[in-house]
């Protein structure tokens, strides 16, 4: 089964300040002696019948963050600053004031470092600088809020995006699984933003990819709430996010054993095997349903 990859247009300043962002890391690198070679190929191992999704989103900022070391009275002058590099983007991130002005420039960061999650290449590098830990502190902040302000969802769908690409990695998907968040992100399977749902559901389907990760959803209540969301009356790209996902956990045999008894997922996927209202959906639970009622081991 062909990978899912979700694209869009990156504009072409915020794609050009990930590049030099990228570039001034390495050439840092090169001159401290320690450059280290990034491979790519991050993604899952395994069948061709797993379906990973990634997301490149649209990234346009008109946002001219003035801290972060460039000084208004240099450009005054006609100076240039330094071309900021990821250690840049990443102290942004690690800012703890969350008020809508040093927000802007969390989400700054956020846009630029999505843009570079696009290419798998990237996530040896983004690893290395322990990435992960700075996305998870600014969502559970935000996720822990009553209430939310305007910028504060925007940011927390751009952190959501960026974790999803970079759980096209095992090693991202152990982090987070270590960090117990798979529950958190269960939870956001139904939730009223459709938008919170569909970067819940990108990080599920890749965390899906492995054995580790399909067992951390069913321990999370995942299955549940899947169920609920393909019961719902909630738009067919979400329920064919949470198909693939049952569809890439039914391919691994520990986990499929785990769910091939669930009568409320059995006739959840039975009712759109059988509806023929869109036949995208047929051919996949065609397929789980398949797996799930094999006597195969």
């Amino acid at each position: 089964m062909d990978k899912i990859v979700k694209t869009s247009l990156i504009t072409v300043g915020l794609t050009a300040a990930a590049l030099t962002a990228i570039l001034v890391y390495l050439n840092q690198d090169d001159s401290s002696g320690e450059r280290q070679e990034i491979r790519g190929g991050a993604s899952s191992s395994g069948s061709d019948e797993y379906t990973s999704s990634s997301n490149s989103h649209e990234l346009s900022s008109d946002t001219s963050e003035e801290g972060m070391n460039c000084s208004s009275s240099s450009s005054s002058k006609g100076t240039v600053s330094s071309p900021r590099n990821i250690h840049d983007y990443l102290r942004m991130l690690r800012y703890d004031d969350f008020s809508d002005s040093y927000i802007n420039k969390k989400l700054e960061a956020a846009q630029v470092l999505l843009s570079i999650s696009a290419y798998s290449e990237s996530f040896p590098m983004l690893e290395e600088l322990d990435v992960i830990s700075n996305i998870l502190e600014n969502m559970n902040y935000i996720l822990s809020l009553d209430v939310t302000s305007p910028v504060q969802d925007v940011l927390l769908i751009k952190l959501g995006l960026f974790l999803g690409n970079l759980l096209a990695s095992k090693n991202s998907q152990l982090r987070v699984i270590d960090n117990r968040f798979v529950p958190t992100l269960c939870n956001l399977i139904n939730d009223k933003n459709f938008e919170r749902s569909d970067f819940s559901l990108l990080c599920l389907q890749n965390l899906s990819l492995n054995e580790e990760g399909g067992v951390e959803i069913i321990i999370s209540h995942g299955i549940d709430s899947f169920i609920r969301l393909l019961e719902s009356s909630k738009p067919i790209n979400l329920k064919k996010q949470a198909l693939h996902t049952i569809l890439n956990m039914s391919l691994n045999r520990k986990v499929k054993v785990m769910i091939d008894n669930n009568e409320g997922l059995l006739r959840a996927l039975s009712h759109y095997a059988t509806s023929g209202s869109n036949q995208d959906l047929v051919n996949i639970t065609t397929r789980t349903l398949s797996l799930l009622t094999s006597n195969e081991e």
